[in-house]
């Protein structure tokens, strides 16, 4: 079986919508291996570098906020949420320093953030 036999059979077992979707790929002169790769374009679940998103970071900071940080052990909760997705971010060229700082103090009580100085 070609490589083209084989894209289109692949795309005959799919459901309709999926089906429709992968037929958008130019499959002219495509190989199977590029069109794997084309397919799973689509998919960013399937990215290794598709971990996490800036959304997630607002969401860290949005849940913090909603429960206050009370003590250390919140605090402590908070700043490794937030530094995990951070670096993560920072490593793919996805967030930068200016948008995280200002990001990471929100989640603080007015009072406090009043007297952060960055």
């Amino acid at each position: 079986m070609d490589h083209i036999q084989r894209i289109r059979k692949s795309i005959y077992y799919l459901d309709y919508d999926t089906s429709n979707l992968w037929q958008c790929i130019n499959t002219t002169n495509t190989t199977w291996p590029s069109f794997k790769k084309s397919v799973l374009s689509y998919y960013l679940e399937c990215d290794p570098t598709f971990l996490y998103t800036l959304s997630d970071l607002y969401n860290i900071v949005s849940a913090t906020i909603q429960k206050g940080i009370q003590n250390v052990l919140d605090f402590s909760e908070y700043y490794r949420n937030f530094i995990w997705v951070y670096t993560y971010l920072s490593e793919h060229d996805k967030i930068g320093v200016f948008i995280a700082q200002p990001l990471f103090i929100s989640a603080f009580d007015q009072n406090l953030q009043d007297k952060i100085d960055f």
